[in-house]
Formats: C-alpha cells, sequence, structure tokens
C-alpha cells in the first residue's frame, strides 16, 4: 500500500516535481525523474516477489508507446539530426512506459482525487496570499522549495523580477507554487471540471445538486488572479456545462430567471473593472481586431508544426521526430509533427477509444482534456502522466 500511495502521489504531482533538479545527479535530470527512477525499482521487486504480472498492461496507451519506440529506432538509425533530442525522447518513453504497464496495478483512485484537491486548493490559498502580500504589502513571495535547485535557470530570477514590477507598481502574474500561472490554470481548471462534473455524473437520477459556491468561488479567484487567458476560458466553459445541467435538475423557475438577470450585470460589471480582466482582453485580444500576445504566443506557431513542405513522404507518414519546431506550439498539434498522420491516426483511435469506453464523467474529462491541450500541453513531458487523472474516474476501461 506504500509503495502505491508513494506512485500515485508522484504520478499526481509530476508538473511540480519536473520544476526542479534531481539531486545527486543534477541536470539534466529532474527530480520527477529521480523518484520514477527510484519507483522503478522498487515496483520491479515487487512485481517479482509477488508476482503482479497478470493484467499489468494497459493497451491502448501501449499501441502509442510501441509506435514511438518503433520510430526512435529507425530514426536514430537512418536520421543524423534526430541524435540532438534523444535524451528528451527516451524520457517521454519513460513516462509513457508508466502510463502502460504500471498504472493499472499502481493507482489508488480515491488518494489520487485526494491528493489533486489538495494540491488544486492548496495551490489556490497560494496564489491569493501571492496576490494579497504583492499588492497590499509589496513584498513577493516564492512558491518554490528554496533547498532545491531548479532545472530552469529563468527561474531563479523570476523572485526579482515580480518583486521589481510589484515595488515600480507594474502589473505582474503570480504562479503559486508552479512552473508558470499557466501551468496552475491548466492544473486546477483541470481540478474544478473533475470536481463539478463529478457532481452531474453521480445524479444518475436527476435528484437536485447543491451548487458548491464556496469552491467555484475559491478557484474562480485564483484563476482571475493568475492573469491566465487559458484558465479564465476553461473557467467560462466549464461553468457554463455545470450551470445548464444544474438549472435542468434543478428545473427554471422563476426565482432562478430572477437571480440570473439580477446577479449577471452585476457580475458582469464588477469583472469587466479588474486589473485581472484588463490584462486577460490585453494579452487574447487588441483593439484593432487581431489576437494578443497570449493567443499568438499558442497558436501563432501552428503552421509550422502542420505545414511541411520541405520534409520528405517518410516523415509526412511517420513524423520529424521530437525534434525542434520553430516557436512554441500546443501538444495537440506537435503530435502530427512529431509522429506523422500514422502517429496521428494512432492518437485519434486511443482517444476515440477513451471515450467510448468512459463513463459519462470519463467523457466530459475527456473532452475537457483535449480541449487543454489544444490551448496548452497535457500530452507531453511531465504532462503525459496527467493520464493518471482519467484512472481517478474511469470504470469502464
Amino acid at each position: 500500500m506504500i509503495i502505491r500511495k508513494i506512485f500515485t502521489f508522484v504520478m499526481v504531482t509530476s508538473p511540480i516535481l519536473f520544476i526542479y533538479e534531481s539531486p545527486f545527479i543534477g541536470s539534466p535530470f529532474t527530480l520527477l525523474d529521480f523518484f520514477l527512477f527510484f519507483l522503478f525499482f522498487i515496483i520491479l521487486v515487487d512485481i517479482i516477489l509477488n508476482k503482479k504480472n497478470k493484467q499489468i498492461i494497459y493497451i491502448p496507451v501501449t499501441l502509442y508507446f510501441i509506435y514511438i519506440f518503433i520510430q526512435v529506432l529507425v530514426y536514430l538509425t537512418f536520421v543524423n539530426h534526430f541524435n540532438m533530442l534523444f535524451f528528451s525522447t527516451f524520457r517521454y518513453l519513460f513516462y509513457l512506459f508508466f502510463v502502460c504497464f504500471l498504472f493499472k496495478k499502481y493507482i489508488i483512485p480515491k488518494y489520487a482525487y485526494k491528493v489533486f484537491k489538495f494540491i488544486s486548493i492548496s495551490g489556490t490559498l497560494f496564489i491569493i496570499s501571492q496576490y494579497i502580500f504583492g499588492e497590499f504589502f509589496g513584498i513577493y513571495i516564492s512558491g518554490y522549495i528554496p533547498w532545491f535547485e531548479l532545472m530552469n535557470d529563468n527561474l531563479n530570477n523570476v523572485s526579482i523580477y515580480n518583486q521589481s514590477l510589484i515595488s515600480k507598481g507594474m502589473s505582474w502574474r503570480p504562479r503559486s507554487f508552479f512552473l508558470e500561472p499557466g501551468q496552475y490554470s491548466q492544473f486546477v481548471s483541470f481540478y474544478l471540471g473533475f470536481y463539478l462534473f463529478s457532481l452531474i455524473s453521480l445524479n444518475k437520477k436527476k435528484n437536485k445538486i447543491k451548487f458548491p459556491i464556496l469552491c467555484v468561488l475559491l478557484i474562480s479567484a485564483g484563476l482571475f488572479i493568475s492573469k491566465s487567458s487559458t484558465g479564465i476560458i476553461m473557467l467560462i466553459i466549464i461553468l457554463t456545462i455545470f450551470s445548464i445541467y444544474y438549472l435542468y435538475s434543478e428545473g427554471l423557475k422563476y426565482k432562478h430567471m430572477f437571480i440570473i438577470f439580477l446577479l449577471t450585470p452585476i457580475l458582469v460589471l464588477f469583472v469587466i473593472n479588474t486589473e485581472s480582466y484588463e490584462v486577460f482582453v490585453n494579452r487574447t485580444f487588441v483593439a484593432d481586431g487581431f489576437f494578443g500576445p497570449a493567443f499568438e504566443g499558442r497558436f501563432g506557431y501552428i503552421k509550422n508544426a502542420i505545414v511541411m513542405r520541405d520534409n520528405s513522404l517518410i516523415e509526412v507518414i511517420f513524423g520529424s521526430g521530437m525534434t525542434n519546431i520553430d516557436g512554441w506550439t500546443p501538444g495537440l498539434f506537435r503530435v502530427y509533427y512529431y509522429f506523422g498522420l500514422l502517429g496521428t491516426f494512432i492518437f485519434i483511435f486511443i482517444f476515440t477509444y477513451l471515450f467510448l469506453k468512459a463513463n459519462n464523467l470519463g467523457k466530459l474529462m475527456i473532452v475537457l482534456w483535449i480541449i487543454l491541450s489544444v490551448g496548452g500541453d497535457l500530452i507531453f513531458g511531465p504532462n503525459i502522466l496527467s493520464f493518471i487523472l482519467l484512472f481517478i474516474y474511469e470504470k469502464n476501461i
């Protein structure tokens, strides 16, 4: 049980553990890599001693793993430039290995949800505290563990940079204890979606649902404070879906209509007069009708991933491997660039299978997972371990 709890905790907290350098080894290995190596050998011994060799393989994702592994072997043999990102590709395969061969036996769903909830709520309380101390006391509180080295040298300057912005009265963005505000918003909005959609899924008899106002207000405050375009857009999508179902389950009555017409203008006026809204608009849209830096930063380079005029037929079919793309590109579009038409087909097959086999909550969360991967990345790096979140509620796969 202890091994399974440690395993589950590491999986859920993987985006945070990835921020820090591995002890003893250092860069390019992360603290997440260190824990996974440790768990790998402990679990291997556990499997051998306890003969846990049945029903371990998670077949859908294993197809994806095998394809990438074969692609790596072929490209290492015939394509020289692939050697440049040899390490990152095998690290990705290492993470996929845990999804394919260990998740099914070592995940504790209820404990995973508790950790997921704790990280989301504590992260939100901390980001609110960062905002309060920064805005009212002029002090930036770092969320990073001081006795661990950070993987990215730029993160070492975050505290100095934000403190400088606060001192000058300029706009700044708290990030809790995550890599950056966007990562916080992805993690927390996924939790909010899971929490609210689970109420919908468990309400099979269409009984009345108690609106979780405190949770919604807390998470909403955190997402607005982060000034993340992705987080605010996801908040709108999630609350819209839940509100429609909530009104349907309650039955739309005159009192509901009165509350909606009364509160909506007040809420809109309050939101549009906040600094977070101003930053959101400026980062997402600009006055002349074009998109702002947040939108361009996410979608401005997609054409570099999907338009491959100079690529050979082999690269179009099998992909270019996990090589650098000119400009940051959301995870969903990188699947095609990295793994080609064949890899994209396998990826679509996996999620179609997951969607068809999942329960109602599973279907909603898979859709949310894909939406987040359109504007962000829940597919590559440590984010692939967010597959753990699918296992929290999955019952039929």
